[in-house]
């Protein structure tokens, strides 16, 4: 079965043929032999294109930090626009990148178109909690070419500090493609099974750590069950009826142990699945593995009540046994020494219950 994996494209963008570019792109100004135009109006527009040309955008951004640096008071950091750089390559001053655009997408038929449209708008809701101050310059979804995907173009503008935080989002790890893969991975398309783009098994730290925790809860239930014990022959010997028929204590316990038998092996076959992780289908074996343990849990629970109500039936028939014998004993108390007369037991003539010197008196 082949592979399905979500994608993630990232681009910074740097000069104002590639902003303006990027535009006409989005917005199909432009067309090409890859774009199904019979499909165009299908396209949903998340957020609108906020600015026509480059041009407009850096305008917009300058006028902004001058009306927010008049504002901010005495000894306060004010804003600047981005001074320009020199390109190494080209040996020409330039501007840094204000923007920066990714595509989000999957493996060709991976989802329905349907739940295509439900993924790439997780994944536009995931960009905006990923950069919340930053400004969005627009968000398209395009559903005429042959993979569905969307386009979201962001600025580097910090719309409540009114100021470019390329440095800072850059420090935090913000703008690093490997940390937004990992989260967008958990976050989104882990829920869509989607396999991570580059290969790796869907989360894969996530499952083992799962898969370790599951294991460990397994070994502490182990070791309790292990180490419990129901000594008294009378609560071994006695019965219990449920739903399944009539038993024993100890035959409820052999099932308790062959349950943590089962237990054992689910253990055994985690460990192994923990090793291998062959294919995305682990985690549903494992969640499988899970269920299956959460009903034996629930039986041996079952049982467990089981014995207990057994334990108060035999306290309360213990005290019957004793108020019984504490009669029994008055009552002979009040006898005196009327005489009772000796038994014998068969083949055993010198053992006599009664007034003998060899025999056992009652008092």
């Amino acid at each position: 079965m082949a592979s399905n994996f979500a994608t993630i494209r990232q681009t910074k963008v740097k000069s104002a043929d590639q902003h303006n570019a990027l535009n006409a792109h989005n917005n199909r100004a432009i067309s090409g032999s890859n774009i199904n135009k019979t499909k165009t109006h299908s396209n949903i527009t998340l957020t609108p294109t906020q600015y026509n040309n480059f041009d407009d955008f850096i305008a917009s951004k300058k006028t902004a930090i001058r009306e927010a640096n008049a504002k901010r008071k005495n000894g306060e950091k004010k804003a600047r626009f981005p001074r320009e750089v020199l390109n190494k390559k080209t040996n020409k001053k330039e501007l840094p990148a204000l923007s920066q655009e990714f595509i989000f997408s999957h493996s060709h038929k991976a989802l329905s178109e349907e739940e295509s449209i439900e993924y790439l708008k997780r994944a536009d809701l995931f960009i905006k909690k990923w950069f919340p101050s930053c400004e969005v310059l627009s968000s398209i979804i395009h559903l005429d070419e042959k993979t569905p995907h969307i386009h979201i173009h962001i600025s580097y503008f910090d719309e409540n500090e009114n100021r470019f935080i390329q440095k800072t989002l850059s420090q935090k790890g913000k703008t690093d493609i490997n940390e937004i893969r990992k989260a967008f991975q958990k976050e989104v398309a882990d829920e869509f099974e989607l396999l991570k783009q580059d290969g790796s098994v869907v989360s894969k730290e996530d499952h083992q750590a799962k898969a370790s925790t599951e294991i460990a809860e397994l070994k502490e239930q182990i070791a309790k069950e292990a180490t419990r014990e129901l000594s008294k022959q009378e609560i071994l010997n006695a019965t219990l009826k449920t739903e399944q028929g009539e038993f024993t204590v100890g035959e409820i316990i052999n099932k308790q142990s062959k349950i943590i038998g089962t237990l054992k092996a689910r253990e055994t076959a985690l460990n192994h699945k923990l090793k291998t992780l062959p294919s995305q289908d682990t985690l549903e074996e494992l969640k499988t593995l899970k269920s299956n343990f959460n009903a034996l849990k629930h039986k041996y629970n079952d049982l467990e009540k089981q014995v207990d109500t057994l334990k108060e039936k035999i306290k309360v028939y213990r005290e019957r046994f004793k108020m019984f014998m504490s009669k029994l004993k008055g009552k002979y108390q009040k006898t005196g020494k009327k005489k009772i007369e000796p038994i014998v037991l068969p083949d055993r003539k010198s053992t006599v219950l009664g007034k003998q010197s060899s025999g056992i008196r009652i008092k």
